[in-house]
């Protein structure tokens, strides 16, 4: 909602004292978002050994199975993959870059979403120095070498 006042260019009319309610967060925190429970969900089936690798790797293939059953998904890897990445080609495995119609490797997220990556170098600096996936930040040293483009 701060967004949308700010983008009308109105004033917040909010402190820090206002309370706020999200909707998503209360979702979240009721529903979580893991493999125990999309196991219990997908196949009504509690997940006893967490954790365990094996144990970790037939759940998920479990809950996929069940995904795709309910959904109707065709069972394809190639047309999971599809699904999955909606029609995009990622660069890396989180999925922080991606290709544009020209071909130009792109942010797929943040505030340079959609620009293409070479014009952020700070900003590619600054993914280097945070947070991200080992994968990710190769891409981003190869962007950087100039050997990805």
């Amino acid at each position: 909602m701060v967004e949308e006042f700010l983008r009308a260019g109105a004033e917040i009319p909010f402190d820090e004292n206002t309370k706020i309610i999200d909707a998503m967060k209360i979702f979240h925190k009721k529903e979580p978002r893991n493999l125990p429970a999309a196991l219990q969900f997908y196949c009504g089936k509690e997940h006893t050994e967490a954790h365990a690798a094996l144990a970790d790797v037939h759940a998920t293939k479990d809950v996929l199975l069940a995904q795709i059953e309910k959904y109707q998904l065709a069972p394809s890897p190639s047309s999971l993959h599809e699904f999955c990445s909606e029609g995009k080609t990622f660069i890396d495995y989180a999925q922080k870059f991606t290709r544009n119609k020209d071909g130009i490797i792109i942010h797929n997220f943040g505030k340079h979403k959609d620009k293409p990556a070479v014009e952020n170098k700070s900003y590619l600096q600054w993914m280097l120095e945070n947070d991200f996936t080992l994968n990710t930040k190769h891409i981003i040293n190869q962007i950087l070498e100039g050997k990805l483009s």
